[in-house]
């Protein structure tokens, strides 16, 4: 099961934990595209809606019914804008509506974590580990109102730099560049104290480059 059916999965499991139970009015579903799918969307007018179809294929592939369990709503919270607080005002008017389930890409999980504790969140294709972020507790037991997919699954590191090991075995020096601003973050300061250990197994010198 690729990463999409899996967040679809979430979705109907979330939303209709018990199927028999569900309510006789369709499930209100809001899908907040990241920043950068936003803009792709302003460019090409299709987008938007091939997005809202796929949401409702692959939901219909659970068993969870476009029209009549659900209906998917796009929201743009214009995430890129300078002025954060009007990133939350949009936020909690969309929270203040009353959806049952929101799917948010990783630029706008946190802002939502902030402002509810009670609407179930759902995050795609995360970047970081949610654990490290502390979106999650744990990969097993999510616990609260969130879960989600990620790009970061413990281990990719040592696949990575397993396969960085066979295309240059001469090498002896592995850098990392971070920005200079990341380097106190704890989740930064984690990343880099599980990449350590990964880098002597491999034979390679840890070199860390603040950019």
């Amino acid at each position: 099961m690729d990463r999409r059916r899996i967040l679809a999965a979430l979705a109907a499991a979330t939303l209709f934990p018990l199927r028999a139970n569900a309510q006789a009015r369709p499930k209100h579903v809001v899908y907040v595209p990241t920043a950068g799918f936003a803009r792709v969307a302003e460019r090409d007018k299709g987008t938007r809606e091939r997005k809202l179809k796929w949401v409702g294929e692959e939901l219909a592939g659970h068993g969870v019914i476009p029209g009549r369990d659900v209906v998917v709503e796009w929201v743009d919270l214009e995430l890129t804008d300078l002025d954060l607080n009007a990133v939350d005002r949009r936020a909690q008017a969309m929270l203040a509506r009353g959806p049952d389930l929101v799917l948010v890409g990783e630029d706008g999980i946190e802002v939502l974590m902030r402002l509810t504790k009670t609407v179930p969140l759902v995050f795609y294709e995360f970047s970081g580990d949610p654990v490290v972020f502390g979106l999650v507790k744990s990969y097993n037991h999510p616990g609260g109102n969130v879960t989600g997919t990620t790009l970061a699954a413990p281990g990719v590191e040592v696949k990575g730099w397993e396969l960085l090991r066979a295309l240059a075995p001469k090498a002896r020096r592995l850098g990392v560049l971070w920005r200079k601003e990341e380097l106190d973050e704890p989740w930064s300061i984690a990343d880099r104290d599980r990449m350590k250990p990964i880098a002597a197994q491999l034979g390679f010198e840890f070199v860390q480059v603040p950019g």
